[in-house]
């Protein structure tokens, strides 16, 4: 995105006096990357992720989200009604992340759908596709009570 915003400024470059060019090329790109750290931040809260892996025993997985091989593991029974239940849907069903060498554009407000935003957020990067990743996302505004396990 920065490099975007750059590409942007130099494109204007013959409409505005040299101070300005100096000024833009410093300030939107920092409005570009705290635009999007705020953005992250509201989606993260309002929209919680689970992110789970098929493979407990990968020395990567392991390096990078289990404080450098020091961390452990939990393991989740997928096929508990938690994972599949339809109400309340309160979360998504747990879905598997795709691998993509093509990243995902945000398509503008007006012809965004919630699918196509969803699909977004389950969209990574190929080199990531050792993580075999499943995500789920909750609602926690839309939670209303707590669920007890009674087997």
């Amino acid at each position: 995105m920065e490099d975007r915003a750059r590409r942007q400024v130099k494109s204007l470059e013959s409409k505005f006096d040299a101070h300005s060019i100096v000024v833009g090329n410093f300030i939107i790109p920092k409005m570009v990357r705290d635009g999007v750290a705020k953005f992250q931040g509201e989606i993260a809260a309002e929209y919680p992720m689970l992110s789970l892996t098929r493979k407990r025993n990968n020395p990567l997985m392991w390096s990078h989200y289990a404080d450098s091989h020091r961390g452990f593991v939990i393991g989740f029974d997928s096929d508990n009604p938690f994972f599949h239940r339809e109400k309340p849907r309160t979360t998504t069903p747990v879905d598997e992340v795709t691998y993509s060498d093509k990243r995902p554009v945000m398509p503008p407000f007006e012809k965004s759908n919630p699918e196509s935003v969803y699909e977004m957020f389950l969209t990574k990067g190929d080199e990531w596709a050792y993580e075999e990743e499943l995500r789920m996302f909750a609602q926690p505004k839309a939670a209303n009570a707590v669920e007890r396990d009674t087997r």
